[in-house]
């Protein structure tokens, strides 16, 4: 998976989306249960964006 585990910049820089949309969409994301966010140790200005199980898809 290309996000399993990305910054919100690393995001912006390979998706070539504003900083505004890619905050937008991971709110949304957070907000229907399909990641997690949590701060960067090494950049406070940046959160860790972490997909969870309920957004991998399922291997029946």
């Amino acid at each position: 998976m290309l996000f399993r585990h990305r910054g919100e910049a690393r995001i912006c820089e390979q998706t070539l989306n504003s900083r505004q949309t890619v905050s937008l969409v991971t709110k949304r994301l957070v907000a229907q249960g399909y990641a997690t966010t949590e701060g960067n140790p090494d950049d406070r200005r940046n959160s860790i964006v972490r997909l969870t199980d309920a957004a991998r898809p399922s291997r029946a």
